[in-house]
Protein backbone atom coordinates (compact mmCIF):
# COMPACT_ATOMS: atom_id res chain seq x y z
CA UNK A 1 0.00 0.00 0.00
CA UNK A 2 1.66 3.51 -0.72
CA UNK A 3 0.30 6.43 0.89
CA UNK A 4 1.41 9.93 -0.05
CA UNK A 5 3.41 11.55 3.28
CA UNK A 6 1.54 14.89 2.59
CA UNK A 7 -2.18 14.80 2.27
CA UNK A 8 -4.94 17.70 2.77
CA UNK A 9 -7.09 16.44 5.54
CA UNK A 10 -9.74 18.13 7.95
CA UNK A 11 -8.08 19.03 10.90
CA UNK A 12 -10.17 19.26 13.93
CA UNK A 13 -8.35 21.77 15.89
CA UNK A 14 -8.13 24.31 13.05
CA UNK A 15 -11.99 23.32 11.54
CA UNK A 16 -11.03 23.51 8.11
CA UNK A 17 -9.05 21.99 5.63
CA UNK A 18 -5.15 21.69 6.14
CA UNK A 19 -1.78 19.35 4.53
CA UNK A 20 -0.74 17.29 6.95
CA UNK A 21 2.28 15.44 7.30
CA UNK A 22 1.76 11.23 7.66
CA UNK A 23 4.15 9.54 10.66
CA UNK A 24 4.07 5.75 11.28
CA UNK A 25 3.87 4.84 15.10
CA UNK A 26 4.00 1.34 17.12
CA UNK A 27 1.22 -0.11 18.90
CA UNK A 28 1.83 0.11 22.49
CA UNK A 29 1.86 -2.57 25.05
CA UNK A 30 -1.49 -4.11 25.81
CA UNK A 31 -3.62 -3.04 28.64
CA UNK A 32 -4.51 -5.36 31.70
CA UNK A 33 -7.60 -2.99 32.22
CA UNK A 34 -8.93 -3.43 28.90
CA UNK A 35 -12.40 -5.48 29.14
CA UNK A 36 -11.40 -8.90 27.39
CA UNK A 37 -7.97 -9.36 29.29
CA UNK A 38 -10.34 -8.51 32.46
CA UNK A 39 -12.58 -11.30 31.35
CA UNK A 40 -9.92 -13.63 30.71
CA UNK A 41 -8.35 -13.07 34.52
CA UNK A 42 -12.23 -13.62 36.08
CA UNK A 43 -12.30 -17.07 34.24
CA UNK A 44 -8.91 -17.97 35.58
CA UNK A 45 -9.43 -16.48 39.22
CA UNK A 46 -11.24 -18.97 41.75
CA UNK A 47 -12.10 -22.25 42.21
CA UNK A 48 -12.85 -24.74 39.32
CA UNK A 49 -11.38 -25.37 35.59
CA UNK A 50 -13.44 -22.76 34.43
CA UNK A 51 -14.10 -24.95 31.59
CA UNK A 52 -10.52 -25.69 30.75
CA UNK A 53 -10.80 -29.39 30.52
CA UNK A 54 -14.35 -29.24 29.23
CA UNK A 55 -12.68 -27.69 25.64
CA UNK A 56 -9.50 -28.31 23.37
CA UNK A 57 -6.72 -25.60 24.42
CA UNK A 58 -6.43 -22.18 22.53
CA UNK A 59 -3.73 -23.26 20.53
CA UNK A 60 -5.62 -25.99 18.57
CA UNK A 61 -8.92 -24.04 18.07
CA UNK A 62 -7.37 -23.83 14.35
CA UNK A 63 -7.60 -20.10 13.88
CA UNK A 64 -5.36 -18.92 11.41
CA UNK A 65 -3.12 -15.94 12.28
CA UNK A 66 -3.18 -12.29 10.47
CA UNK A 67 -0.59 -12.19 7.70
CA UNK A 68 -0.83 -8.43 7.65
CA UNK A 69 0.59 -6.17 9.96
CA UNK A 70 -1.26 -2.71 11.55
CA UNK A 71 0.45 0.41 11.08
CA UNK A 72 -0.84 3.20 13.17
CA UNK A 73 -0.33 6.44 11.66
CA UNK A 74 -0.44 9.64 13.44
CA UNK A 75 -1.08 12.77 11.26
CA UNK A 76 0.52 16.25 12.24
CA UNK A 77 -1.41 19.45 11.30
CA UNK A 78 1.17 22.20 9.29
CA UNK A 79 -0.54 25.38 10.67
CA UNK A 80 -1.49 24.08 14.46
CA UNK A 81 0.76 21.53 14.75
CA UNK A 82 -1.44 18.99 16.59
CA UNK A 83 -0.89 15.48 15.96
CA UNK A 84 -4.11 13.39 15.32
CA UNK A 85 -4.16 9.94 15.48
CA UNK A 86 -5.51 7.95 12.08
CA UNK A 87 -8.78 6.55 13.60
CA UNK A 88 -7.96 1.89 13.00
CA UNK A 89 -4.44 2.96 11.34
CA UNK A 90 -3.65 0.79 8.16
CA UNK A 91 -3.47 -2.74 7.69
CA UNK A 92 -1.40 -3.90 4.84
CA UNK A 93 1.43 -6.43 4.30
CA UNK A 94 4.12 -3.83 2.92
CA UNK A 95 3.12 -0.02 3.52
CA UNK A 96 4.96 2.14 1.80
CA UNK A 97 5.36 6.31 2.34
CA UNK A 98 5.81 7.76 -0.87
CA UNK A 99 7.60 11.45 -0.82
Amino acid sequence: MKVPKKMKRYCKHCRKHTEQTLNLTHRGKRSSLKDGQRRRDRIKRGHGDGGHYSRKPIKDWNRSSKVSNYKGAVLECSECHKKMVVKGGFRAKRFEIKK
